[in-house]
Formats: C-alpha cells, sequence, structure tokens
C-alpha cells in the first residue's frame, strides 16, 4: 500500500488525517515541522505528501519548493491543506511552487480520500 506523510503542526487536525488514511489502508508518516517533513520525505520517499499551509519552520510553499528542488523526492505529489488563505489565492502560488492540489479546510473525508487516489493514481501512470 501506498505511504503518505501528513504534515500538520495541530495535533488534533493531524490525528483525523491519519486515522483517515491509515483506516483506509495508507500506511502513514507524520510531521509536525517543514523541516521535520522535508527529512522525512527524504528518508523515506512518500508516495504522497499532504501539508498544512501553516507549519513551523518550513511553509507548506517552501516545503513544496525544496521537495521540487532535490532530483530524489521531486516527482512526490504534494497535496496543501489549509484554512489560512482564500483558495484562488493560494492556488497560483501553490502552482508555482510545484504543489499538486489545494483543499481548503475542512474538506469532506470522501474528497480527501478521492483526492489522494487520484494523485497516486496519476503518479503511478504518469
Amino acid at each position: 500500500m501506498a505511504t503518505v506523510l501528513v504534515v500538520e503542526d495541530r495535533p488534533t487536525d493531524r490525528e483525523l488525517l491519519v486515522s483517515l488514511l491509515s483506516g483506509s489502508g495508507y500506511d502513514v508518516l507524520e510531521a509536525e515541522t517543514g523541516d521535520e517533513a522535508l527529512r522525512l520525505t527524504r528518508e523515506w520517499k512518500p508516495d504522497l505528501v499532504i501539508a498544512d499551509m501553516l507549519v513551523p519552520e518550513m511553509d507548506g510553499l517552501d516545503l513544496a519548493r525544496a521537495v521540487r528542488s532535490d532530483a530524489a523526492i521531486a516527482a512526490t505529489p504534494i497535496i496543501l491543506y489549509t484554512a489560512s488563505y482564500e483558495l484562488w489565492e493560494l492556488e497560483r502560488l501553490a502552482s508555482a511552487a510545484g504543489v499538486s492540489l489545494v483543499l481548503p479546510k475542512p474538506t469532506d473525508s470522501k474528497e480527501i480520500l478521492r483526492a489522494v487516489t487520484s494523485l497516486l493514481d496519476a503518479s503511478e501512470t504518469g
């Protein structure tokens, strides 16, 4: 099964995503900061990263840029999951940073799973 890295500094939000993903059969890694997420991505090479936009040390856009600049992990799909920005405002910035998809908080759990499945399927074929 695919491995997903969840990057979220709020324990309740992180636990919800971890529970949803692990309950759906995914292996899940967890990080509270952007620096920790980058280290785990380099070390474990997850199939997908779901990152909150505002995490300590390195925000979601900086994390995406760092992943895209490292050839060993550059193809990793990244979802930004955030309540901090208007979607229209963030989507342009996210696209420029190499983010695969932006989801607003809150998003229905079925929609999150659809997005995860879609990006994982696309990365396997692409």
